[in-house]
């Protein structure tokens, strides 16, 4: 079985950048200690207001115990009046690898 990988985007009303910055940097150290978390990194595109999330899991069952853990429901629960839209989160298992040509 492939892992799985995450992308979640979190897009921050203006005004709001640091805040929302904060509560996303709050899920890194929790939710790289998690069982089957393989990697988790924050990214940020310009002037701080779109950020994303990238994590690689070992399975859909470690992502769903990441959902369901206390770290992300408390941030759920901090971050939504602070964001432009609501949280959108995406699954990708890789397909096929890409083959390097010598």
């Amino acid at each position: 079985m492939s892992s799985v990988r995450t992308i979640t985007r979190v897009i921050a009303k203006v005004g709001c950048e640091e805040v929302v910055q904060s509560l996303v940097r709050s899920l890194l150290y929790p939710t790289r200690e998690e069982p089957g978390c393989l990697h988790y990194e924050f990214w940020q595109g310009p002037y701080g207001r779109n950020l994303v999330t990238v994590g690689e899991w070992k399975d859909e069952a470690s992502v769903m115990a990441h959902l369901r853990s206390a770290h992300v429901d408390e941030f759920t629960g901090e971050v939504a009046d602070y964001l432009e839209h609501p949280l959108e989160m995406h699954w990708y298992r890789l397909v096929e690898e890409e083959r390097l040509s010598s």
